[in-house]
């Protein structure tokens, strides 16, 4: 049953007289459709909503503060939590201020004049199937850990554990 919902049934029950290579004109014509297809030479950018990347041409661009980036703003819980936080603590989140108004973004993939790239999903009031860091916002790693790489043991230790983890790697004044 696999064979004919996939299209390989010829391959399978006729006689090899009726199969037939295909030319080198034929071969470059898939292959073009392919990378057409899947875009392996698009330009690609992250959203600023969600962190997923995608092709550029597919995301557009909003500076902080228009309409469209209604449903990107923290509400006003998380609004008192933010005010009460260091400024290590601010660092921990994906999240960007503009006045009064706090927007669940990665500041990493906000420009300097304040715009992003944002994802249709990103837009909507709650998207299917489509994480925001609005709705969950895993945090950004502490500069300290990003700055000091793990040691090869390290490394060794850690290579058979989950991928979707992050490790932190604690460490005193005197690097132990």
């Amino acid at each position: 049953m696999y064979h004919a919902q996939s299209g390989l049934l010829a391959e399978y029950e006729a006689p090899i007289s009726q199969l037939v290579l295909p030319t080198a004109a034929a071969i470059e014509d898939a292959i073009n459709t392919f990378i057409e297809i899947r875009g392996l030479e698009s330009a690609r950018t992250g959203c600023a909503g969600c962190g997923t990347v995608f092709r550029t041409a597919n995301l557009t661009v909003y500076p902080l503060g228009h309409p469209r980036l209604r449903y990107l703003k923290h509400g006003i819980d998380f609004i008192a939590k933010w005010n009460s936080m260091s400024p290590v603590g601010r660092e921990a989140h994906h999240a960007v201020t503009l006045g009064d108004v706090v927007y669940a973004v990665a500041p990493a993939l906000i420009n300097g004049d304040l715009t992003g790239h944002f994802c249709d999903k990103c837009l909507m009031e709650s998207p299917r199937a489509h994480s925001r860091f609005l709705d969950f916002d895993y945090g950004i790693p502490w500069q300290g850990v990003r700055d000091k790489p793990f040691s090869k043991l390290n490394r060794l230790a850690l290579m058979r554990t989950i991928t979707y983890m992050i490790h932190v790697k604690l460490f005193g004044s005197n690097n132990r």
